[in-house]
């Protein structure tokens, strides 16, 4: 019996995780996802029978970059198809043991910033915004809706990407809805890995620095930023929990920032989120606690 590992070529995480599991002696298939290969095929080779456990990191398991010859209605009508295997796929691996989903992946930002609200954990002020004349005289901070970061441009008719960044006034063009959040000042930045209902968390002291203040990953955070082991209150982590299980999740990176007040802001979580800065710099061992957790380990 064995562990199906959903990833993409070369990917850090996979590659260090899987160290572990031949530590371990856990056997497991590694399906890496490309432009390439053709899924569908790939899982019919599959006996599912063998697998205990099912890990997805990452990968478009519908990806149709491989078929630009075929009719777009084509195209559309077979992706749909896919669509409908991978979910059954899913539905079966999913009761095995599991961390993520591809359905998953995604998250709707806005959504869980609601849900977050509903729990009463406190999350910046935003806006959807289609027009530099619609942002207030407060500063305010572009985020991405999409997971590709686009935006478009309707004045000049092309998708952009744009960081996350601060937004300034000195611009007048339209855009389509996009996120804004309040800037707001804080102590320090947040990182929190969860996994099978434990947290791990790391304090960025990014403040020092201008050109991280606002993001640690502007430049080489590694380098420029302490990054501290951090435990999170107990009401925190509650209300953390309760949003996990609402968003039927076992595994994620949660950003969350403190302010000067010592107020805790949620940011957002990224059910495929990279944990190697938090594992490597508190010295957690994340990747052994997730070959640990398919070999029924709790320490």
């Amino acid at each position: 019996m064995s562990i199906l590992i959903v990833s993409v070529q070369n990917d850090y995480t996979t590659n260090k995780v899987l160290h572990w599991f031949q530590y371990y002696n856990i056997p497991f298939k590694r399906i890496n996802i490309d432009d390439t290969i053709d899924i569908i095929e790939e899982f019919a080779k599959l006996n599912f029978q063998e697998f205990t456990g099912y890990w997805y990191r990452r990968g478009n398991l519908i990806n149709f970059n491989n078929h630009d010859n075929i009719d777009i209605e084509i195209k559309k009508y077979l992706k749909e198809n896919n669509r409908k295997i991978i979910e059954y796929f899913e539905y079966k691996m999913m009761k095995k043991k599991n961390l993520n989903s591809f359905f998953n992946s995604d998250l709707n930002k806005l959504i869980v910033l609601k849900i977050a609200e509903e729990l009463q954990l406190s999350i910046p002020k935003f806006q959807l915004l289609k027009n530099t004349k619609s942002i207030d005289k407060f500063k305010k901070i572009y985020k991405t809706i999409n997971k590709d970061g686009n935006i478009f441009d309707y004045k000049n008719q092309c998708v952009f990407n744009v960081l996350t960044q601060e937004h300034r006034e000195n611009i007048d063009y339209d855009f389509s809805p996009t996120l804004f959040q309040d800037k707001i000042e804080k102590k320090h930045e947040i990182r929190i890995f969860f996994i099978d209902d434990s947290f791990y968390c790391a304090a960025i002291l990014s403040q020092r620095n201008s050109e991280t203040s606002i993001d640690f990953r502007t430049i080489g955070e590694q380098e420029r930023n302490r990054i501290i082991p951090y435990s999170l209150p107990s009401t925190i982590q509650i209300k953390l929990r309760q949003l996990m299980a609402k968003l039927k999740m076992n595994s994620g990176v949660i950003d969350m920032i403190v302010t000067s007040l010592n107020e805790y802001i949620f940011l957002e979580v990224n059910p495929v989120g990279h944990f190697g800065l938090i594992s490597y710099h508190c010295n957690y061992g994340i990747e052994k606690k997730i070959a640990k957790f398919y070999k029924n380990e709790k320490k």
